[in-house]
């Protein structure tokens, strides 16, 4: 199964485990004594976030990397489940997460406690090359890793500095920007000739499964790459012959409809499998990606 790769959001720990997304958002507000907010469940994370770190600013002043370390910390509780065996049973050489844990690569390998960047080029902020290495499986962290929590993905200005790093190395290469140098992805492209440094090289040369992953349209990174791909695709300017699948729960189809129709207009290929979102959805759906490799 080496040319299917899988896309990991938070879905697949949310199934089991007990602390989820609002918890940590809690937290970060209890942690800062922030108490002028309201409407969190309606606020678009990346920009609640640059709320709660403004707000902080005129108060309490705990620096980001402090509040970084601190979500570090409690995302450390999230522990693999039977959605993580499950994966693992696919033996793939590459998964991307947008999840900052190590469920999937303890789910591959239960020993593996240090796990450390693997990229072939170093970064403190950004996640173009960011990777760990399991039992021969990259884990591509896309959003960032607890390990460096500089790296973790949350607010607005973040978002932009990645859609920015994103768009140079595909468009112009890394330049003088890091040590090792590559041209810019397009031209690898139109050569015939990616090595796969990157988690962005994926997505223009295997088959991609996006699973547990909601893609909220505030993930601007995520949509940008879509759509670049998808005009690439239809304007024929080089060959791109992978495909990208988004799954999501049959139950969900009426009130994520716009959200398809849109990823449809993307060249991406939408399956509904299951009743609700449990671990019979997600058994489903990597029994459908196996057959699919047959």
């Amino acid at each position: 199964m080496a040319k299917n790769v899988l896309l990991l959001g938070n879905g697949i720990n949310d199934v089991t485990n007990s602390y989820k997304w609002m918890d940590l958002i809690n937290d970060i507000v209890n942690f800062l004594d922030i108490e002028t907010l309201n409407a969190l469940k309606e606020k678009p994370f990346p920009l609640l976030y640059e709320e709660i770190f403004l707000t902080n600013l005129r108060g309490k002043k705990v620096s980001e990397f402090e509040i970084k370390s601190f979500i570090a910390e409690k995302i450390k509780r999230i522990t693999p489940n039977k959605v993580h065996e499950l994966i693992k049973s696919l033996n793939l050489t590459d998964i991307m997460t947008t999840n900052y844990d190590y469920t999937i690569e303890k789910s591959i390998d239960d020993s593996s406690s240090i796990l450390s960047d693997k990229g072939v080029v170093k970064q403190n902020l950004y996640n173009i090359f960011r990777h760990t290495e399991v039992n021969g499986c990259k884990v591509w962290h896309v959003h960032g890793e607890l390990n460096r929590p500089n790296t973790i993905l949350l607010g607005y200005e973040h978002y932009s500095g990645q859609l920015q790093q994103m768009r140079n190395y595909i468009v112009l290469g890394t330049g003088t920007a890091y040590k090792k140098q590559f041209p810019p992805l397009i031209k690898q492209l139109k050569k015939g000739k990616v090595d796969n440094n990157s988690w962005l090289d994926i997505f223009f040369t295997k088959d991609i499964h996006i699973i547990g992953l909601s893609l909220d349209f505030i993930e601007l990174d995520l949509w940008w790459l879509l759509t670049f791909r998808a005009r690439r695709v239809l304007e024929k300017r080089f060959s791109i012959n992978n495909k990208i699948v988004y799954y999501y729960p049959k139950p969900l189809e009426k009130s994520i409809q716009n959200k398809l129709e849109i990823l449809r207009a993307n060249e991406i290929k939408t399956e509904a499998y299951g009743k609700a979102h449990n671990i019979d959805y997600y058994r489903d759906v990597f029994n459908a990606i196996k057959e699919s490799s047959d």
